[in-house]
């Protein structure tokens, strides 16, 4: 639970964790917009899980884009190196896509909300706009969230450097690894060591043992002409 408050707490965390929302219901909210076209708009069902789709992903998305321009002022105040123009830039175009997001969710929501009116030809109008407004917010959805990719893994903005602390808080399977991997190396030196070690006392083994088998050079016997 305390890292879940922790996750909130952070704007790129928040924003990220929020974005997944807009984005999955606008997309996937297309496709009981088709089957209700399919249906000639007579399904009230399918009417209001479209509604449902599209109110979340409009809430969500206006909470989405509160936290990302949170997450912006943090860049601007703490990221090091300060961004550049370019990258100012690209921030800029995510955060005009991001503001019109749940208005366009929001478009479809009331369209289809107008065709449950039990007339026909309202009926008709009214979800046939839907359909077309449901499929420009997917669209718009999906280019804001094609802009703020580039901003993480083109620019690298919004995320913490590799083994950087978050919130005050490095994971503890970075230092687990780095020191599984420290012992590794060093048993590997021992042995390598120990090795070596082993093949200098092998080698002065076999010299003394060549020394010793040489046979000792024998003393002619005295001559027996004295």
């Amino acid at each position: 639970m305390n890292d879940l408050l922790q996750l909130l707490n952070d704007p790129h965390a928040r924003h990220s964790l929020l974005v997944h929302f807009p984005i999955a219901l606008s997309i996937f909210g297309v496709l009981p917009l088709i089957a209700l076209a399919l249906t000639k708009f007579k399904s009230n069902t399918l009417k209001l899980v479209c509604v449902a789709c599209f109110g979340i992903a409009s809430i969500s998305g206006y909470f989405a884009m509160d936290a990302g321009e949170d997450s912006i002022d943090h860049i601007f105040k703490e990221h090091l190196p300060k961004p550049t123009q370019v990258e100012k830039a690209a921030m800029h175009d995510h955060a005009e896509l991001g503001e019109v997001v749940w208005i366009w969710s929001l478009v479809p929501v009331g369209l289809i909300g107008v065709s449950l009116i039990p007339k026909r030809k309202v009926a008709v109008i009214a979800g046939s706009l839907g359909l077309v407004a449901g499929l420009a917010a997917s669209v718009q959805v999906g280019l804001t969230g094609h802009a703020g990719g580039k901003l993480v893994y083109v620019y690298g903005l919004g995320v913490p450097e590799r083994g950087e602390a978050v919130n005050g808080v490095l994971p503890e399977h970075h230092h687990d690894a780095d020191e599984d991997e420290d012992h590794e190396h060093e048993h590997a030196d021992v042995d390598h060591d120990e090795d070596h070690e082993h093949e200098d006392t092998d080698g002065d083994h076999d010299d003394d043992h060549d020394e010793s088998s040489e046979p000792a050079e024998s003393t002619p016997p005295p001559s027996q002409d004295d």
